[in-house]
């Protein structure tokens, strides 16, 4: 079934966590400081472009080039002031001599392959100036992250401060890979406009239980609040894949069937939906739960998120 490929396409581009030691970031200060001069006066979302591949390329400073790419990113206006070579000048990384000298930054985007950085990841940056993006200077909280998906917006972690990028290593994520992380999120989010609109209709779910007695209670649960965490603001899916997942943490923390099937049924009460639609949701995770009933839920959910865009 279509909607099945549509939740299959949504696991493309995994990569390690943990991107970088903290060794890169110790040794490497005095060519961070260089960049941070170079970078004075670039936009935002600029400096974004620049430092992310910058930092790319510096992780594989004589192997980070991949060649052409067979297909190129839809062109779009430029937004670059800077070229890709000059970016590297006095640095440890290489750029092949057979790249043109005045090559700009976003074209370099849009045209090569940077090993180092997935698809997506390379997409949102160049289409950092059409997908509604926020950069902001801390990692947001999961209701804060909630709220700009609720906008239909999506946020980039991102900071200058290079001298406290070794602190920030965990055994999780390093400073360069949070970035990764956000732009892959943004390219999964808005690359279609599709399952765009089916998120939002989740996450308008979400807002709608959010003050719900049971689901407070339910927080209390170390186990079902990082999973329910997880899926509002780290879990970029198909609409169907996101609603199944919401309902196996629920029957995790609860196991039993009529305790957790009462409180989905109430939770689907709240969101007021047509009778069928209602129907289906509450066939999910059963053996009752069909293609068609699958079908129901993408559509309505992509309906209600069109309805939350417009702000009707």
């Amino acid at each position: 079934m279509d909607f099945m490929i549509r939740i299959i396409n949504q696991q493309k581009d995994r990569y390690r966590p943990l991107f970088c030691t903290v060794d890169f970031y110790t040794q490497n200060q005095a060519v961070f400081k260089l960049w941070k001069q170079r970078f004075q006066g670039f936009t935002p979302t600029e400096k974004l472009k620049a430092w992310t591949v910058a930092l790319s390329c510096l992780r594989r400073p004589d192997d980070w080039y991949g060649g052409l790419r067979k297909d190129s990113f839809a062109h779009t206006e430029s937004q670059s002031t800077i070229s890709f070579a000059q970016i590297f000048i006095d640095t440890p990384v290489r750029v092949p001599s057979k790249l043109p000298s005045n090559l700009l930054l976003d074209e370099a985007l849009r045209t090569l392959k940077i090993k180092p950085l997935p698809d997506s990841c390379l997409r949102s940056l160049y289409y950092l100036n059409i997908y509604p993006l926020s950069l902001l200077g801390h990692i947001p909280s999961p209701r804060e992250l909630l709220d700009y998906q609720l906008r239909g917006q999506r946020i980039i972690t991102f900071n200058e401060d290079f001298e406290s990028w070794p602190a920030s290593v965990s055994n999780e994520r390093d400073f360069l890979s949070f970035i990764i992380h956000d732009l892959i999120h943004a390219d999964h989010f808005f690359k279609d406009n599709t399952n765009t609109l089916g998120q939002l209709g989740f996450y308008h779910f979400i807002e709608m239980i959010w003050l719900h007695d049971s689901l407070q209670d339910l927080c209390l649960s170390t186990e079902f609040k990082n999973g329910f965490e997880y899926i509002i603001s780290d879990m970029n899916s198909h609409p169907v894949h996101l609603f199944k997942t919401l309902r196996a943490y629920l029957s995790q923390v609860l196991p039993n069937t009529e305790d957790s099937q009462n409180i989905w049924n109430s939770w689907i009460l709240t969101w007021r939906a047509a009778e069928n639609d209602c129907n289906a949701l509450q066939k999910i995770n059963t053996q009752l739960f069909s293609d068609i009933d699958a079908l129901t839920v993408e559509s309505f959910s992509i309906s209600l998120g069109r309805k939350k865009l417009l702000g009707s």
